[in-house]
């Protein structure tokens, strides 16, 4: 899934300012890149014009009823560059713009209220969603078929990820449904808005996999792929298990590949037995060496105390 696939409708425009009035650094010194980022597009204008930057295409997600009051949700070249460091371009430079109109930029997008119980899985689905993903299978020993399903927005919104970055996506939500013995009817069990990563990096491919139901355990698949900027792969998958209360996080497996080398590492971990183990080696030459360890853990994880993947630093250096 491509991030700017949900797009509308599309208008671009080529404007060029002039220097008049504006502010240019003397001699061949490169200019500061601003954020321009949440800012309206007479801002952005003012902003840009007033350090000798020029405005190239403007690129709209949807029909502009007020172009210069729509919102800067992207910027090519970007404030800040991939090794994380701030942005210099030349001056005169031409600075590219995509933007979203007013009335469906936010900042402040609130989820939707699920449904507690429903005939099918359908019926949990609120208007302006789409069901992205799903799976069956017991998950609270009843011999009753559960169901798992991954919801994901029909349009694309303006979020503040975790990184705190404004980003283009669609939300996505996940709903573990108990079926009910009597009535046969599905019970909302459990939902978390931020557990499955969405697609909101135009250098990464989609990481969310897929989600399977297996001998009552929930399991969760991601994998990281840089399309430029890094050699290296990360796989990764969850394991829940419902504990006759809540969903708890009782195995995860990291694995990291580098593509040029193919030298990777691989911890896995079992939660219940506090162990993990480690293994490094590569893949062309069929080396390996592995080593276990206990760690300590002080009580399981759930969906409430462990939001998002890659979220939860484990170890020094390593992330789950």
């Amino acid at each position: 899934m491509s991030l700017y696939r949900p797009i509308v409708f599309l208008v671009v425009f080529h404007i060029i300012l002039g220097n008049l009035g504006g502010f240019a650094q003397s001699g061949n010194k490169k200019i500061r890149m601003p954020n321009l980022i949440g800012m309206t597009l007479n801002e952005a204008k003012k902003a840009l014009h007033d350090i000798n930057l020029e405005i190239g295409a403007l690129i709209y997600f949807s029909d502009p009823q007020d172009p210069d009051s729509s919102f800067v949700v992207k910027q090519n070249p970007p404030a800040i560059n991939e090794k994380g460091d701030q942005n210099y371009i030349e001056k005169k430079q031409v600075v590219d713009l995509w933007l979203v109109s007013s009335g469906s930029y936010r900042l402040n997008f609130l989820y939707p209220s699920i449904k507690s119980n429903g005939q099918s899985i359908l019926a949990f689905v609120p208007a302006g969603w789409k069901i992205l993903d799903s799976a069956y299978g017991d998950m609270n020993k009843d011999g009753l078929q559960d169901a798992a399903i991954i919801l994901q927005h029909k349009d694309s919104v303006s979020l503040v990820n975790s990184l705190e970055d404004t980003v283009l996506t669609q939300p996505r939500i996940l709903l573990l449904l108990f079926k009910n013995p009597t009535d046969h009817k599905y019970r909302l069990a459990e939902q978390s808005n931020s557990f499955i990563l969405k697609h909101d990096n135009s250098i990464i491919d989609d990481s969310y996999q897929g989600i399977a139901i297996d001998k009552g355990i929930l399991k969760i698949d991601f994998h990281i792929f840089h399309n430029r900027g890094s050699w290296y792969t990360t796989s990764s998958t969850y394991k829940f298990r419902y504990d006759g209360s809540k969903f708890t996080l009782i195995g995860a497996d990291l694995l990291t590949i580098h593509r040029a080398t193919l030298d990777y590492e691989e911890y896995s971990y079992n939660f219940l037995i506090k162990k993990r183990s480690y293994t490094k080696g590569n893949e062309e030459k069929g080396t390996k060496k592995t080593t276990v360890k206990s760690f300590p853990l002080p009580f399981l994880k759930t969906f409430k105390t462990f939001k998002e993947p890659y979220s939860w630093e484990i170890e020094a250096g390593i992330n789950l």
